[in-house]
Order: C-alpha cells, then sequence, then structure tokens
C-alpha cells in the first residue's frame, strides 16, 4: 500500500497537468469562440485535418523508445535530438506541401497560409523533444506540469485578445504556435543539456525499431477517423457546420485526451503493481468502473444543467448547444470504455483491444459516410452508436472472462472432492 501511496504522489502532477491544462483549453477555445463565427472553428477544423495527422506521427515513437533506457549519455541524448530535428523538418515540408492540395480540395484559399504557419509547429515540438525527456527521466512532474499550465494560459490569453480584436481564425493558428514556442524556449532555459554534433545510426535504429510499431499500434486508428469526420462534415456541410460540430463536441476531445493519459500513467501501471494480488486487482479494477461511471455521471448532469449557455446568446452557437447532451453522454461511456482497455490491457487481452479498435473506427467510418446529410445530429447519432457498441463488447469480453473464472474455480473444487471421495 505504502508503494501505491508513493506511486500516486509522483503520479498526482501528472494528472493534475492533464486535467489543467486541458481544462484551461477548453475556457480557452469557448472564450474564444465568444468573438469568433462557426466558420472560423471549421476552417480550423479543416486545416488541422492535416497537422494532426503529422503531428501524431512527428517522433514516431523515439522519446518513447529513449525514455524507456535503463540508463542514457550524451551520445543517446545528441542521437535523439537530431533524430526529431530531422524528423521535424520532413513533417513541415509535408505539411507545407500538403497545403496548397488542402486549399483546392476544400476550396478555401485561407487554408493555404493557416496550415503554413501552423506546420511551424513542428520544428518547435522536435527541438523540445529532449529537455522534456530529460526532465520526465529526472521525476521533474511538477515543473512540468507548471510549465503546461503556464504556457496553456499565457497563449491562450493572446489567443482570446486576437479574437476580441478580430482576427478571426488566426487567433486559434497562433495560439498554438504560441504555446509551442513558449514552452520550447522555457524548457531549454530550465535545463543544462546543450545539443552537441555526436549521432550514432545504431542508436537511431534502435529508437525507431521500438517506436514505430508503438505509435503505429497506439491511437492512430481512432485519429484518422477523427480527421475523417472532419473532411466529411467540412466537405458535406460546409466550415460553418463543422464548427458547430467541434464547438459542441470540444469537451468529448478534450476530456477523452485526458482520460486515455490518466489511463496509461495511473490505472494501467496500479493494476500492474497489483498483479500478483489478482483478487485484489480485480477489487481495484471495480473501484476504478464505480469512479469512472460517477464521473460519467455527473458530465452529464453538468452538460445538461449547468453548462453556462447563457454566455453564447448569439443565434451561430444554438444549434451546437442541441448537441452538447448528446456528446456529455458520448464522453460518459469513453470514461468507462478507458477504464475497460486498462483492465483488458492488464489481463494482457492485446489482440482483442486492436480487433474492437478497428471495429469502433470502421464502424464510425461508415456510418459517417451514410448519415452526414442529414445533419449534425445524425453525426453525433454516429459516433453514440459506435461507442456504445464497443463498450457492449467489453461487457461481453469480461462476462465470457468472469465464466472462464468460474468454470475454474468449479473444475477446482470438483477435482478436490474427488479426491477426497
Amino acid at each position: 500500500m505504502n508503494r501505491i501511496l508513493s506511486f500516486l504522489r509522483q503520479a498526482s502532477w501528472i494528472v493534475i497537468q492533464h486535467f489543467a491544462s486541458r481544462g484551461i483549453g477548453v475556457l480557452v477555445f469557448y472564450g474564444i469562440s465568444l468573438y469568433v463565427v462557426p466558420e472560423d472553428l471549421g476552417l480550423m477544423g479543416l486545416a488541422w485535418i492535416f497537422v494532426a495527422v503529422c503531428d501524431a506521427l512527428l517522433g514516431l515513437g523515439m522519446p518513447t523508445a529513449f525514455l524507456r533506457k535503463t540508463s542514457v549519455d550524451d551520445l543517446d541524448k545528441n542521437t535523439l535530438f537530431w533524430g526529431m530535428a530531422g524528423a521535424g523538418l520532413v513533417w513541415t515540408v509535408v505539411c507545407m506541401g500538403l497545403a496548397p492540395i488542402a486549399a483546392a480540395v476544400f476550396d478555401h484559399k485561407v487554408l493555404l497560409p493557416v496550415i503554413l504557419v501552423l506546420s511551424l509547429r513542428f520544428p518547435l515540438r522536435a527541438l523540445d523533444s529532449v529537455p522534456l525527456s530529460i526532465n520526465i527521466r529526472n521525476l521533474q512532474f511538477k515543473r512540468l506540469a507548471l510549465l503546461e499550465i503556464a504556457c496553456t494560459s499565457l497563449s491562450g490569453g493572446i489567443g482570446i485578445f486576437l479574437a476580441y480584436k478580430g482576427f478571426g481564425v488566426w487567433s486559434l493558428v497562433m495560439r498554438h504556435v504560441i504555446h509551442s514556442a513558449i514552452s520550447t524556449t522555457i524548457l531549454y532555459a530550465m535545463t543544462d543539456w546543450r545539443p552537441a554534433r555526436q549521432f550514432s545510426k545504431v542508436i537511431l535504429k534502435e529508437y525507431l525499431a521500438f517506436g514505430i510499431p508503438l505509435t503505429l499500434s497506439g491511437n492512430v486508428g481512432w485519429l484518422l477517423a477523427l480527421q475523417v469526420e472532419q473532411a466529411v462534415v467540412g466537405g458535406v456541410l460546409g466550415p460553418a457546420a463543422l464548427g458547430i460540430l467541434n464547438f459542441a463536441k470540444k469537451p468529448l476531445d478534450v476530456g477523452g485526451q485526458v482520460i486515455a493519459s490518466v489511463r496509461e500513467t495511473v490505472l494501467l501501471p496500479l493494476l500492474v503493481k497489483r498483479k500478483r494480488e489478482t483478487g485484489s486487482a480485480n477489487r481495484l479494477a471495480l473501484s476504478m468502473y464505480l469512479g469512472a461511471s460517477g464521473a460519467a455521471v455527473a458530465l452529464v448532469l453538468f452538460a445538461a444543467y449547468i453548462f453556462p449557455y447563457q454566455w453564447f446568446t448569439e443565434s451561430r452557437w444554438q444549434d451546437a448547444f442541441v448537441l452538447m447532451p448528446i456528446f456529455s453522454v458520448i464522453f460518459g461511456f469513453r470514461m468507462v470504455q478507458q477504464v475497460f482497455l486498462a483492465h483488458l490491457t492488464f489481463l494482457g487481452e492485446v489482440k482483442f483491444l486492436l480487433l474492437s479498435a478497428l471495429f469502433e473506427t470502421g464502424l464510425y467510418c461508415g456510418l459517417l459516410f451514410v448519415f452526414t446529410k442529414q445533419g449534425l445530429e445524425r453525426v453525433a447519432d454516429c459516433m453514440l452508436i459506435a461507442v456504445l457498441s464497443v463498450v457492449a463488447i467489453f461487457f461481453f469480453r469480461l462476462a465470457w472472462q468472469i465464466r472462464l473464472q468460474i468454470r475454474e474455480k468449479l473444475a477446482t473444487l470438483w477435482r478436490g472432492f474427488a479426491a477426497k471421495a
């Protein structure tokens, strides 16, 4: 128990970082929404289709491979730096090359400069990989949490000011670029390490051999599904409709990022620490289910009765308020689903998790192509159906697991009875 409490104290700053920074991000998003029109949010969503995919593939898991090494020296650090610098340059060029294609496909010329400016995030994010990884290895979670909260607040304040001054979509763009610039600058200021002319092809291959499969087996599938959603809704219904959709589902997207991070950094390690005590681990998983379910109910009540809709009195956002309760229900099921993911990962059900993720992604994309023309409410229905189907599959899989455990216990009891007889 003492080891678990010690771990929770170390991990608490990770949780604080995710909840605080994402929470501030939501407030900033809605603050900017007070001064922009739905089309501005929609244009940002269309531009983010290309930026998000490149962003997810930026490091190809190299920083994670660096973190898992038991010991590192300057050669390891410099190899990571130059490898990430090269990756940042490549993805910047790729994203800039996609900018004119995006502007032509969606027939909005403003997408060209927007994507070009957003591409500047890649070299900045690549350059901060080593100082960030060094601080993580040194367990400087409190320092990193405060840094992220400060950067989110400062860049968010600038974004709201630009929106107030009438910069429209550019207030959203500059918020992201400024955040990356501030974060990279401060990380180098609080870290003694500086890059040198050292590089090892062997170490780079080691990083990529571990990182590429890890990246591709992560959340890339669902990320691609979300970008398909943005492309289909924005292309069929237009940027204004996409802006309304993104306004309504912002808590869902941000909340999903938070609970996925908490699953990886807290829930799963806790289960692993109790692995030798199977009964204790199962009780812990049950308490997690109950906690996630309670938080989900609280979220639904917040979206339905507490969210300050009166702040957004302009008619341009009224359609979004119809969707928000639906997305709050979806997020509630997502919270429970993340606990299922942690428990099934603990049980070693990796193949089942992969198949269920592919099923969810395929079902959502298929329904999206069929129902998008019928309006935004059908888009929300598509997502709800996909999430509910996977939650149902998880319940079935867990029920099957319990059935096998009961059958094994009954067989053991029968063998003991037969031996005594």
